[in-house]
């Protein structure tokens, strides 16, 4: 599993602890795992929305990501405006690889 918290992290180290704690504390870490993957939050842009959209409170996190809250991934977009990869409803792990390989031209 460190493997996909360290891919879901994209390097970031706060976003490792976030994935780490909804691992160990939620009921279904899969499912909340796939949801931010699908909703294309990765890295930065989960720790922005658990450290500053939910106040680092791990039960409205996961609420609000299983819920595929819209004021959660517009609050995110605003937090990381002017970046290419933005927070959205599904479909972004498959936007995700479509932006990445591009980039390194397979």
């Amino acid at each position: 599993m460190s493997k996909v918290f360290a891919a879901m992290a994209e390097g970031h180290p706060s976003a490792a602890t976030v994935l780490h704690l909804v691992f160990k504390q939620v009921l279904f870490p899969v499912d909340a795992l796939l949801d931010l993957d699908d909703m294309n939050m990765r890295g930065h842009r989960t720790w922005h929305a658990f450290h500053h959209v939910v106040d680092d409170s791990l039960d409205a996190f996961v609420l609000r990501v299983t819920e595929r809250d819209d004021r959660l991934m517009a609050a995110v977009n605003i937090l990381t405006l002017g970046e290419r990869e933005r927070a959205i409803r599904s479909d972004g792990s498959d936007r995700h690889w479509r932006i990445w390989s591009t980039r390194s031209g397979q």
